[in-house]
């Protein structure tokens, strides 16, 4: 069994509340930010979404697919969803589909621990999406946030 977490480099960094207290003075960086974060992973979940909630963003989350897409259909505006690739029933690159079917200019980020299935290859030819491997590191999450989402 393999346990992927997302990485944190600085190794006085030992909590959530560590992370928060040694983040950039300004915590509203992705302020107002519309954000779906989807992992089968719970703590993986969790971690995203109390980093990027305590910067401002507005996030909602979810364990599987289903989920995330009903997430979706109840919002008008979503910025960014974040979804892992391999999960258990649908894939990430499922919902993908699933969204972009209405809305094919909605961003994507891609996450995994595994080897890139060949399909994302050709996904990730599109400027809104990208792929972050696990683990990886808050700071590299937040730097794909707003290569994502601040384009225009």
């Amino acid at each position: 069994v393999r346990i992927c977490l997302p990485l944190v480099s600085d190794p006085s960094i030992t909590s959530l509340s560590t992370i928060s207290a040694s983040a950039s003075k300004s915590s509203d960086f992705l302020s107002g930010l519309n954000i779906i974060v989807v992992d089968d992973d719970e703590l993986i979940v969790s971690t995203i979404n109390q980093y990027i909630t305590y910067h401002g963003a507005k996030t909602h989350t979810a364990i599987n697919v289903d989920d995330g897409l009903k997430a979706f259909q109840g919002l008008n505006d979503v910025d960014l969803v974040i979804v892992d690739i391999l999960m258990p029933g649908k894939s990430g690159i499922e919902l993908y589909d699933e969204i972009t079917a209405n809305q094919p200019d909605q961003a994507f980020l891609f996450m995994s621990g595994h080897h890139r299935e060949s399909r994302l290859d050709d996904i990730l030819q599109s400027s809104n999406v990208d792929f972050i491997g696990k683990p990886f590191s808050m700071k590299d999450l937040v730097e794909k946030i707003k290569e994502l989402t601040l384009k225009d």
